[in-house]
């Protein structure tokens, strides 16, 4: 993980806008930006093999996250008779806007999240193939989940120790491993979120 920006362009942190957030809610857009790194620049054959799509199809990708401002092109190679570029993430930390939201960010939201669980759901099935052909590949798949009643003081702790959790893993990143996607996921459940949004209308319709 980047201690701090490299390249020019690169934040330490983006906030992404409508575009952005709507340019990730495709499905086929949202596996090819996340599998981008934000300090190891990759092209367009390398993200292709890593997602199992033509490059051709990548590389149309790659240019509507550029587009937006999403990836930065900061290095050049040269492959065979080609040259062909890498990229990396715009931003260091990518993050939803903070503070209050229209309701199409809010949709653009829920459709990108949709399309990073159908990327996971994909990472696991093939996953699931590669432990037939090896079982001691087993070590790369965990799912742990719990159901937890947290105040709002210890959900924010929760939060950093899954953050960390998550920055301790990245620390662990070298040559000739096996790439692997780790990731943590906290919400409140379905009926508590109902729950809070009845009773916030309740209130308001008696105001």
């Amino acid at each position: 993980m980047s201690e701090g920006p490299r390249w020019k362009g690169q934040v330490e942190i983006l906030h992404f806008n409508l575009a952005q957030i709507t340019a990730i809610a495709s499905s086929a857009r949202s596996e090819i930006f996340w599998a981008f790194h934000d300090d190891v620049p990759m092209s367009a054959n390398e993200i292709a093999r890593d997602v199992g799509k033509s490059a051709q199809t990548v590389r149309y990708h790659i240019n509507e996250l550029v587009k937006v401002g999403l990836l930065l092109p900061v290095e050049h190679r040269k492959s065979r008779s080609r040259t062909e570029e890498a990229y990396v993430h715009a931003g260091i930390g990518n993050y939803t806007q903070p503070g209050d939201l229209s309701p199409e960010y809010l949709e653009m939201m829920a459709k990108g999240f949709e399309s990073m669980t159908r990327s996971m759901a994909k990472e696991r099935e093939a996953m699931m193939q590669m432990r037939s052909v090896d079982i001691k590949l087993g070590v790369y798949q965990v799912h742990e989940t719990w159901k937890v009643r947290l105040t709002p003081e210890n959900a924010v702790r929760v939060a950093k120790i899954l953050s960390k959790a998550i920055a301790e893993a990245v620390a662990l990143d070298e040559d000739g491993g096996l790439r692997t996607h780790v990731s943590c996921y906290m919400s409140a459940t379905i009926g508590e979120s109902k729950r809070i949004i009845a009773a916030s209308k309740k209130v308001k319709g008696k105001e």
